[in-house]
């Protein structure tokens, strides 16, 4: 089989690139990215995503105490007021949810019921609200609440996922949350730096 005479493979790639022919062209996401939008609009469940103050975006009066070092939990979290990020506090959105049944358990002073639940946000939609940003790249961060079925959920992990192609492009932001129990571990309603200023 004789070799062809067009040269070597790269050479080839590099004028299919300037030709502008490429199944990964800018065209393709968008179509791809409306096409996303439009799958969580009608399948996606509505909850209320409530964006939080945390460590690395202190807000509010307390600066946010962050996360306490033996459970794990959010203390006292506290919600965007400043009226430059156009009312923060909450969020009506559609995401995809991906659940199991709750596990109900018996324990020594009742009942518990535990659950995990991950949302699957649009990337793009999040980006149209304003909540990605330097410190909040992903647009939902971990310690970020989420309302949904009746019951608050405390965002426990945040990545980006479905990557159009080879590139840095996403189509959805996933949040692994579990159920939040409001103020369950006692704290004191001072921040962390300011107990260091009084000490």
């Amino acid at each position: 089989m004789s070799i062809p005479e067009q040269g070597s493979i790269l050479q080839q790639f590099e004028s299919s690139r300037t030709e502008g022919n490429l199944f990964q062209s800018k065209m393709d996401f968008d179509a791809q990215k409306l096409w996303v939008e439009e799958q969580v609009e009608r399948l996606g469940a509505a909850v209320h995503l409530f964006v939080t103050s945390t460590q690395r975006s202190p807000q509010g009066p307390l600066q946010s105490a962050g996360v306490d070092p033996l459970y794990g939990d959010v203390l006292d979290p506290e919600f965007f007021s400043n009226p430059e990020d156009k009312d923060q506090r909450k969020f009506n959105l559609r995401c995809i949810v991906e659940h199991h049944p709750p596990k109900q358990l018996l324990k020594k002073y009742g009942i518990d019921e535990e659950r995990d639940v991950i949302f699957h946000f649009s990337f793009s939609k999040l980006q149209t609200l304003g909540l990605v940003t330097e410190t909040r790249f992903r647009g939902v961060d971990i310690g970020d609440l989420v309302f949904w079925d009746g019951t608050w959920y405390l965002v426990l992990n945040s990545h980006r996922e479905a990557f159009f192609g080879q590139t840095v492009s996403s189509y959805f932001t996933t949040a692994a949350c579990r159920r939040y129990r409001h103020n369950a571990v006692p704290t004191n309603d001072v921040a962390d730096h300011e107990r260091e200023e009084e000490a």
